[in-house]
C-alpha cells in the first residue's frame, strides 16, 4: 500500500495515500481497534449538514471567504449522497466527547476541497485547512452534540415514529373490526369477566398512541442545538449571532424546526435530550413487548394452547418436527424490545456521567439511541406487515372458551350474592358441571333465570353508538374527521375500512330490511338501492348514501338514530324536539337544536348529515341555517360540503382550531 505523509501538532503521521482523512483520524484508527462498531452513517450525514451550515454562517459572519465556503458546501453534498463514505473508518468506541470522528470529517472535507480546487493530496501545503476553515467557529464539544440531536430527530420521525404508526392504524383497524366478537378476559392468567375482542385490541392501540406522544414530545428537546457553545458553553471564537443562524441554517437545510439551545452549557455537559428520548423509546418498547406477548399466547397451540387468534403462517417451524410453525414475527419484536431496553440502560449510564462541563459518554450513546430507533420503526413495520394485518379471531376456540369460563357467575352477584355466586362457581369447578347445572342444582337460579341473567353480551360494558354515514366517494369530503362524542353517542365519518365491515358483517338482507324500512318503505327499491351499494363498493368507485347506526351489535335504521338523538337532547340539554319522524323536519330542528343551544354543553364537535336532494327541503335548509359553501356558520362552525348526487354535508367544530 501507498502511503502520504500528514502531520498534526504531535508530528508527522502515514496515511493512505489514495484517502482523504489526515493525521488525527489515523491516530484514532491505530489508537482504538476496539469491537469494529463504526460510527453510525446517520451521524456523519448529521455531521456533513452542520459542517455545511457552520460554512455557510461563517461566510455571512464575515469569517470565511465565498470561494471557500461554496467548496466547502460541495463536499458536504458529497457526503451526504454517499459518495465518500468509504471516507468515515473511525469506530464508536474512542475519545467520549467524539473528537475524532469531528476532525475526521474536518480532514475530508479539508483535504476533498483542496483537490476540488485543483491540488494534490500529497501537496506539502493545502489551500483549506481542517481547524482554521472547516472546524472554524466550532468545537468538537458543540459540533458532537448537535450531530447527534440532528441524526436523533431524523431517526425518529424518519423511521420510528412512521413504523410506530402504521401498527397503530392496523390495531385501530382491528379493533373495530373485532368490536362484535365477545371472548373471555384474563387476569393474573386465570379465567376473568368477558369483554370483546375489539376492547382488548382496543388497549393496545391505546398503549401505541401513548408511546407515539411520549417520542414526539421528546422531540422538543432534541430540537436544541449546542453548535455556538464552543468549548465549554460560553462561545469562546464564535462570532456574534453565530448561533442562531447557525441553528436556522440547519433547520433550513433539514426541514426540521431546529433553534439554538437556549443554555449552551447543559447543552454541553449532558446529555438529557437524548435520555429523555430513550427513554420515550424504552416505553414504546415496554408497550410493544406486552403487545406481542399477548398476541404470542392467544395465538398459541394450534390445539394445545389458547388459539383464539390465528396469525399468518410465514415460514417452517422446526429443523425436526415436520408441519411445525412459530410465531416467529413476534418473537422477532420482542427481542427487539430487549435490545432497546438494554441500550437504554447503557444510554441512562452515559447520560449520568457528564462531569462538570462535558459529557464524555456521547458516541456510545448515540450509538445505542439510533439502533433503538431504527429497530423499533423497522421490527413495527416488520410485525405489521408480516402478523398484525392477517390476525383473525378462532371464533371455535373463542366460544368454547367463553362458555366453559366459571367467570361468567359475575353477573350473579347483584342478584344472588357473592357468597352464593361463589357457591355456583365452586360447585360446577369441582365436579366438572356447567355454571348453569350448578345453579340449578342449588335451587339457586332456574334455567330460565340463569339464560336472562348470565348473558355475556350484556357483560362487556355499553358498546358506543356508533352513526356511520357512508358517503360518495369523493377526496374533498371523504376525509376522516377525529371521533365526535357526547356522553353516551359516538359520531364519526365512516371509512372505506367501516364499510367493508359492515358489509362483511351484515347479511344483505339485514341492509334490505333497514333499507325498505327506514329509507323506501319499497322493498324493490331497496333491492335496487343493495345492488348500486354493492356495485359501488366493489368497484371501489364510492358508497351511495345510507345512514345505519350500531348499537349493541345490533343494525338500527336512521329512525332509531334520531329518536336516540332526541333523548339525548332531552337529557343532556333539556331539548325536546317536536317530531319524532325521519325526515327534512327532524333533521332541521335536531341540527337548529344542537347549534343554537347544545354542542358546548353536550361536548358535541361535529354531526354528519346525509341530505336528500331529490327533497326540495335540502336546499331550504341549507339557506335556513346560513350555510355557505367554504364558509362559516356564528363564525364557530365550519361548513363543508359539495352538491353531488348524495348532497353529503359535515358541520365541523373549528373551536379547537
Amino acid at each position: 500500500m501507498d502511503y502520504r505523509t500528514e502531520h498534526d501538532t504531535m508530528g508527522e503521521v502515514k496515511v493512505p495515500a489514495d484517502k482523504y482523512w489526515g493525521a488525527q483520524t489515523q491516530r484514532s484508527i491505530d489508537n482504538f481497534r476496539i469491537g469494529g462498531q463504526r460510527m453510525p452513517d446517520e451521524v456523519i450525514k448529521a455531521f456533513a449538514i452542520l459542517k455545511k451550515a457552520a460554512a455557510v454562517t461563517n461566510q455571512k459572519c464575515g469569517v470565511l471567504s465565498e470561494e471557500k465556503m461554496n467548496v466547502i458546501i460541495k463536499v458536504c453534498d458529497e457526503i451526504l449522497d454517499g459518495k465518500l463514505d468509504d471516507q468515515f473508518p473511525l469506530v464508536v468506541w474512542q475519545t467520549g466527547s467524539g473528537t475524532q470522528s469531528n476532525m475526521n470529517l474536518n480532514e475530508v472535507i479539508a483535504n476533498r476541497a483542496h483537490v476540488i480546487s485543483g491540488g494534490k493530496l500529497n501537496d506539502a501545503a493545502k489551500s483549506f485547512h481542517a481547524n482554521d476553515d472547516v472546524n472554524k467557529s466550532q468545537s468538537s464539544n458543540d459540533t458532537f452534540p448537535t450531530a447527534m440531536n440532528i441524526a436523533a430527530y431524523k431517526a425518529l420521525t424518519e423511521i420510528t415514529i412512521p413504523g410506530l404508526q402504521l401498527l397503530k392504524d392496523t390495531l385501530s383497524k382491528k379493533s373495530k373490526e373485532f368490536m362484535k366478537v365477545i371472548k373471555i378476559g384474563r387476569t393474573h392468567f386465570m379465567d376473568a369477566t368477558p369483554l370483546t375482542l375489539g376492547q382488548e385490541f382496543s388497549g393496545y392501540v391505546a398503549q401505541i398512541e401513548h408511546g407515539i406522544k411520549t417520542i414526539k414530545n421528546s422531540l422538543a428537546h432534541l430540537s436544541e442545538l449546542a453548535l455556538g457553545g464552543s468549548a465549554v458553553g460560553t462561545g469562546i471564537n464564535v462570532p456574534e449571532n453565530y448561533d442562531k443562524l447557525v441553528a436556522e441554517n440547519i433547520a433550513e437545510f433539514t426541514g426540521l424546526p431546529f433553534k439554538t439551545a437556549p443554555n449552551k452549557f447543559e447543552a454541553l455537559a449532558s446529555n438529557d435530550a437524548i435520555v429523555e428520548a430513550s427513554g420515550a423509546l424504552k416505553t414504546a418498547a415496554v408497550s410493544l413487548m406486552k403487545i406481542a406477548n399477548d398476541i404470542r399466547m392467544l395465538s398459541s397451540g394450534p390445539r394445545s394452547g389458547i388459539g383464539e387468534i390465528l396469525i399468518p403462517e410465514n415460514e417452517p417451524g422446526s429443523s425436526i418436527m415436520p408441519g411445525k410453525v412459530n410465531p416467529t414475527q413476534v418473537e422477532a419484536l420482542t427481542m427487539v424490545c430487549a435490545q432497546v431496553i438494554g441500550n437504554d440502560t447503557a444510554i441512562t449510564v452515559g447520560g449520568m456521567s457528564g462531569h462538570f462541563e462535558l459529557n464524555v459518554f456521547k458516541p456510545m450513546m448515540i450509538y445505542n439511541f439510533l439502533i433503538s430507533a431504527r429497530l423499533i420503526g423497522e421490527a413495527c413495520v416488520s410485525f405489521n406487515n408480516n402478523c398484525a394485518a392477517g390476525i383473525e379471531p378462532n371464533m371455535k376456540a373463542i366460544n368454547e372458551n367463553l362458555e366453559k369460563s366459571l367467570m361468567l357467575v359475575t353477573a350473579l352477584n347483584p342478584h344472588i350474592g357473592y357468597e352464593n355466586a361463589a357457591k355456583i362457581a365452586k360447585k360446577a369447578h369441582k365436579e366438572n358441571k356447567t355454571l348453569r347445572e350448578a345453579a340449578i342444582e342449588l335451587s339457586l337460579l332456574t334455567d330460565e333465570e340463569f339464560t336472562k341473567k348470565v348473558d355475556p353480551s350484556k357483560m362487556v360494558g355499553k358498546l358506543n353508538l356508533e352513526y356511520f354515514i357512508l358517503l360518495t366517494f369523493n377526496d374533498k369530503i371523504f376525509e376522516e374527521f377525529p371521533v365526535l362524542e357526547t356522553k353516551n353517542l359516538i359520531l364519526r365519518e365512516i371509512t372505506y375500512e367501516d364499510a367493508e365491515v359492515i358489509f362483511r358483517n351484515y347479511s344483505d338482507s339485514e341492509v334490505m330490511k333497514y333499507f325498505g324500512s327506514e329509507l323506501h318503505k319499497n322493498i324493490s327499491q331497496a333491492e335496487e338501492k343493495i345492488k348500486g351499494i354493492k356495485e359501488d363498493f366493489n368497484n371501489r368507485k364510492g358508497i351511495r348514501w345510507a345512514v345505519c347506526l350500531r348499537h349493541d351489535n345490533k343494525m338500527i335504521g336512521s329512525g332509531g338514530f334520531w329518536r336516540i338523538l332526541k333523548e339525548h337532547l332531552r337529557a343532556e340539554i333539556g331539548y325536546e324536539l317536536s317530531k319524532t319522524h325521519w325526515g327534512q323536519g327532524i333533521m332541521k330542528e335536531a341540527l337548529t337544536a344542537m347549534i343554537n343551544y347544545g354542542f358546548e354543553k353536550m361536548n358535541l364537535h361535529s354531526i354528519e348529515a346525509n341530505l336528500d336532494p331529490d327533497n326540495t327541503g335540502s336546499v331550504k335548509l341549507l339557506e335556513k341555517l346560513n350555510f355557505a359553501r367554504e364558509g362559516y356558520f356564528k363564525d364557530s362552525y365550519y361548513f363543508k360540503g359539495e352538491f353531488t348526487d348524495t348532497a353529503s354535508y359535515s358541520l365541523i367544530n373549528e373551536k379547537q382550531k
